[in-house]
């Protein structure tokens, strides 16, 4: 991202454009909350086309930056100073890229963290990725390209771009000399340019070679090694030509070495609008390694219209209209914040849409804009006044001290020491730095309360009241009551998995046969034949409901909440990360649940894994573990609670302390068919389903222990009762689901713990006897109401 270069109209408010329209791109892309895109007829091709607000920032970068480096060459004059150049670049980009990255990965959690699978969390716990992200160097490997802040691929471009121009100038500085006339000093000028023009046009042909034979996957968004050569320098070097050419030209016409056609805005723009055209065209039909073919026309396109804007002044004819367009306040406003604003428009988007705090529609759309501009606009003139602006002044402050040749000045301080100087570089480095020590010291605290799923005041992780009401449960004291490890672990346990970012990349697809096709011993959940797995492929399709087809809060029609985070599917379908050799639990429910590498977590039920991988289930989400773990997350049970909400962990068992509430699934015969937070709906077939709800207790109702109950007088004998006997009296149990004939707790899968997985005799009475003793706890709010946002 270059800055504004005094004298040269147009070019401010050219960099408010740019920044605008990627913001609206995103707005548009990311904005609904469903993650829906509003669609306004021929009008969506204009707003896929402005992405190209990226190209148009590369060839401003080309066009700022060569232009001291083009008039050394063109009038055989020192080079500007790569000191002082390269000290300035880092000032631009990375104090104020920092904090917001850092304020982004760290506290609002809203960081690209797997494009593959359009993944948003924290980078807190993955330190390597947030490192790549901080040192520009994310585009060059699979498990990081395009984390972090989603648009900042295109600053690890820039970032070469920086290095390589000092090199390519002083290559063609040194081939020119007094002796040269004014056409080989051009073309000498011009060399840097035809350089990066061959380097990119190479790349973009390798790339989509690449992708039309099948060796690479031909799509930049998937998080393979297409989408680091796609996303590279290699394949944009040529966005910086045009933007270089035209610096060549402005200079060139500045020293009256040559004109333009009194023509040539009319030709101009003529040229545009067929270049727009073909753009158009493209984003309609996108071949295969679409984007490099789209790029192609990109930056020519770029290069004209900043001709059009900066070439008519050089040459001291009257401002184009243009250009006076671009110079109204307001839009210059806009181009100074522009930096700031690139950086905050996708994840404010983000976090809003996350949050329900955005619309969808094409009213939504509007509105989202509004929000959005509003939102990332504050946050960006705050990132420019607070760290923008005072890098940059050290940056001027550091031009000024150095002994070679000038760049071109900007607005700014006036003459500064070099003692000065080399002060207000350092103050601004370590501001920044201080600022990303403290994000980072908060984060790390942050996730050190992390180890529990779901947020601290979650209706898991929050005790109950002393005071809360008490009534008693009938029924509930005759039911035998076990964990679901005693029946078989292998198929009544929870499976978690963890991902990493290296793992492979599978597909998940929709069959609403899974669960009669295994419950019935057609299919199996793994290892299933090749005629099996080709009848399962076939059935099976990538479009999901958006709702869980057996969760309904009626029993004679599917009728769901009006407020839930409803199932979405990227465009491409839905893609994660899954280690090999996952498995569901071999019941009929095959529930799984595997943990992505940013922290989410993808729960299926109905599952069947088939031999390459890919993933195929009656319904599936991805949750949220820093959640409230309530039946707005739409998870896969009856009551749309989290999977793995409520489970005794293994770890805490061994530990000795379980610091949450337990999922605990009851017969039917217990069941009313209501239900009360955190539960959000109960099974579909509650009452046409054998055998039918028949009791008094609600989904989501929890049991404990009174709250006074003496531990000691319940005649636990074991030190397995004593545990759940203090976790029943200070969090108690939740209803989730509904099980068999009696009671059962839910352990999470793993290795095998003769205290957990074998069946005790002192077990089995410890829990009767606390059983016996629970009563329910009468939720804070009416039937069916949620208390928290």
């Amino acid at each position: 991202m270059a800055q504004h270069r005094a004298g040269i109209p147009g070019v401010e408010g050219l960099r408010g454009v740019a920044a605008a329209s990627v913001s609206v791109y995103h707005v548009w892309l990311y904005g609904a909350p469903d993650g829906s895109r509003a669609s306004f007829g021929p009008v969506d091709t204009l707003l896929w086309n402005l992405q190209a607000g990226v190209a148009l920032f590369f060839a401003l970068s080309g066009f700022l930056l060569y232009r001291p480096f083009a008039r050394a060459i063109l009038r055989n004059e020192a080079l500007p100073g790569v000191r002082i150049y390269l000290i300035r670049r880092a000032l631009r980009i990375l104090p104020a890229y920092w904090v917001v990255l850092l304020l982004v990965a760290v506290v609002l959690e809203v960081a690209r963290t797997d494009i593959a699978t359009m993944s948003v969390g924290s980078l807190a716990t993955r330190p390597g990725v947030l490192l790549a992200n901080m040192a520009l160097v994310q585009n060059y490997s699979p498990a990081t390209a395009l984390t972090g802040i989603g648009p900042a691929w295109s600053l690890a471009v820039e970032a070469v771009f920086y290095l390589a121009l000092p090199v390519l100038a002083t290559l063609a500085w040194r081939r020119s000399g007094a002796g040269q006339g004014r056409a080989a000093r051009l073309r000498t000028a011009l060399l840097p340019a035809g350089l990066l023009l061959l380097t990119g046009l190479i790349g973009k042909a390798v790339a989509v070679a690449l992708a039309r034979q099948g060796v690479l996957s031909g799509d930049p968004w998937d998080g393979s090694w297409y989408a680091v050569l796609a996303l590279g320098f290699w394949c944009h070097a040529d966005l910086f030509t045009w933007g270089m050419a035209v610096a060549v030209l402005h200079v060139g016409m500045e020293d009256d070495r040559f004109g333009v056609p009194a023509a040539w805005p009319r030709w101009a723009a003529i040229g545009l609008a067929g270049l727009g055209a073909a753009l158009a065209l493209l984003a309609v039909r996108y071949p295969v390694g679409g984007k490099p073919v789209f790029d192609v026309l990109l930056g020519p396109a770029c290069g004209v219209l900043l001709g059009l804007i900066v070439l008519p002044r050089a040459a001291e004819r009257p401002r184009s209209w243009l250009a006076r367009a671009l110079e109204w306040r307001p839009v210059a406003a806009l181009g100074v914040i522009s930096y700031s604003l690139f950086l905050w428009n996708e994840p404010v988007t983000l976090w809003l849409a996350r949050h329900g705090l955005s619309w969808n529609g094409r009213a939504g759309f509007l509105a989202n804009l509004a929000l959005v501009a509003a939102v990332a606009g504050a946050a960006a003139t705050a990132t420019y006044l607070g760290i923008e602006r005072p890098a940059l002044r050290a940056g001027h402050a550091s031009r000024r001290s150095a002994p070679s040749g000038p760049l071109p000045t900007a607005d700014g301080p006036k003459a500064v020491g070099v003692r000065n100087g080399g002060v207000s570089t350092m103050a601004v480095l370590m501001a920044a730095t201080a600022v990303s020590g403290l994000i980072l010291v908060t984060a790390a605290a942050h996730a050190a309360g992390r180890d529990r799923p779901f947020r601290a005041d979650s209706p898991w992780n929050t005790p109950i009241p002393p005071t809360a009401a008490r009534t008693p449960v009938p029924g509930l004291a005759a039911l035998p009551v076990g964990l679901s490890s005693w029946l078989d672990p292998d198929a009544s346990s929870i499976p978690i998995f963890t991902a990493a970012a290296t793992d492979p990349l599978v597909r998940v697809l929709h069959n609403d046969r899974t669960w009669v096709m295994v419950a019935n011993g057609a299919w199996r959940h793994t290892g299933n034949g090749a005629a099996t797995e080709a009848e399962i492929r076939r059935t099976a399709t990538p479009v999901f409901p958006p709702h869980h087809p057996y969760v309904s809060q009626s029993a004679e029609r599917l009728k769901l909440p009006v407020r839930f985070d409803k199932v979405t599917v990227p465009r491409g379908g839905q893609f994660v990360r899954a280690p090999r050799g996952v498995h569901p639990s071999l019941n009929a429910d095959g529930h799984m649940v595997v943990r992505q590498p940013d922290g989410r977590m993808l729960e299926t039920f109905a599952t069947v894994v088939l031999s390459d991988g890919t993933i195929v289930c009656q319904t599936f989400k991805i949750t949220d573990p820093g959640g409230m773990g309530d039946g707005r997350q739409n998870g896969v049970t009856a009551s749309m609670i989290p999977v793995y909400a409520g489970l005794i962990r293994r770890a805490e068992f061994r530990a000795g302390a379980i610091e949450h509430a337990v999922k605990i699934v009851v017969p039917a015969g217990l069941l009313d068919t209501a239900f009360v937070y955190p539960a959000l709906a109960f099974d579909r077939g509650a009452r046409t389903e054998q055998p039918p709800y028949s009791g008094t207790l609600p989904m989501g109702a929890r049991l404990a222990l009174p709250a006074d109950a003496d531990l000691e007088r319940l005649g636990l004998t074991t030190a397995f009762g004593r545990l759940l006997a203090r976790t029943a009296s200070s969090y108690g149990f939740i209803v989730v689901d509904r099980g068999g004939a009696g009671v059962t707790l839910m352990v999470e899968y793993g290795p095998h713990d003769p205290a957990l997985d074998r069946w005790d005799q002192g077990h089995s009475e410890d829990l009767a006897r606390i059983f016996a003793n629970l009563s329910r706890v009468e939720p804070p709010s009416p039937n069916g109401g949620l208390p928290h946002p």
